[in-house]
């Protein structure tokens, strides 16, 4: 499993999810968000979509978990370029109110 890194720029991270975020993907992922969230410097984080496949309920928990801890820790998530079969699935599971997006 390797470590997946944030990309910084400013006051912002940048996060670019895989094709598949699921129960296979998720855990590389745990190093870089508890490095953000430790980090002063960074205040925002953008997940981005843009070449997201498939997300199963594992994922969206993950997304979910990282708001929360983002909100917690004075930070903001920002969920970028969301595919229209992702969205939908956030609004069938009743989660698409509870994410910011660009």
């Amino acid at each position: 499993m390797k470590n997946q890194a944030i990309a910084r720029q400013g006051g912002m991270g940048r996060l670019m999810l895989p094709a598949r975020f699921d129960i296979m993907s998720t855990a590389e992922y745990r190093i870089s968000f508890a490095r953000f969230v430790k980090d002063a410097a960074t205040n925002r984080l953008e997940v981005d979509f843009a070449q997201l496949e498939y997300i199963d309920s594992l994922g969206i928990g993950t997304l979910l978990s990282w708001d929360s801890t983002c909100r917690k820790s004075g930070k903001s998530l920002v969920l970028k370029a969301c595919p229209p079969t992702t969205l939908k699935l956030f609004r069938l599971a009743g989660v698409d109110g509870l994410f910011t997006y660009s």
